[in-house]
């Protein structure tokens, strides 16, 4: 495992106590942990990886606060939280479309 360039961990159950477990794996590039448990504590574990370059952490318990700090302790890094996608509105139905083109003949 010690080679492991890229882990994929989305929507699991990991948590703070299980990123402990990466501190080995220094050639890790990318780490998805989107929709996991983890915290602010849990990155104190990566600071170590010095080659990882980009993680995802939408929708984990990860703030701006914790993300800043890893930054800091990896400037190289790209850290997606989510909070640059915009909101994507609800599609219309079918039927409001067919009423609206109506209400425009008239």
């Amino acid at each position: 495992l010690a080679q492991l360039q890229t882990l994929g961990l989305e929507l699991t159950s990991v948590g703070d106590a299980g990123l402990a477990h990466l501190k080995g794996l220094e050639n890790l590039v990318y780490l998805n942990l989107y929709g996991t448990q983890v915290t602010d504590a849990g990155l104190e574990s990566l600071r170590g990886l010095k080659h990882l370059r980009n993680l995802y952490l939408w929708q984990s318990k990860v703030t701006p606060e914790g993300v800043k700090k890893l930054q800091e302790a990896l400037p190289g890094l790209t850290i997606n939280t989510g909070a640059e996608l915009a909101a994507v509105p609800p599609a219309e139905k079918k039927e409001e479309k067919k009423d609206e083109k109506k209400e425009e003949k008239k």
